[in-house]
């Protein structure tokens, strides 16, 4: 799926560091927006 979409071949355990990165940021991304919203005021 990305392999294809970037044209290079992805090994496995490079899929799923990208797995657990995209995970990661899309978990710390609206959370870090709420808090940082949050403590601002």
């Amino acid at each position: 799926m990305i392999s294809a979409l970037l044209g290079v071949e992805i090994p496995y355990w490079g899929q799923s560091l990208l797995r657990v990165v995209g995970g990661l940021v899309a978990v710390l991304l609206p959370a870090g927006t709420i808090v940082y919203c949050f403590c601002s005021r």
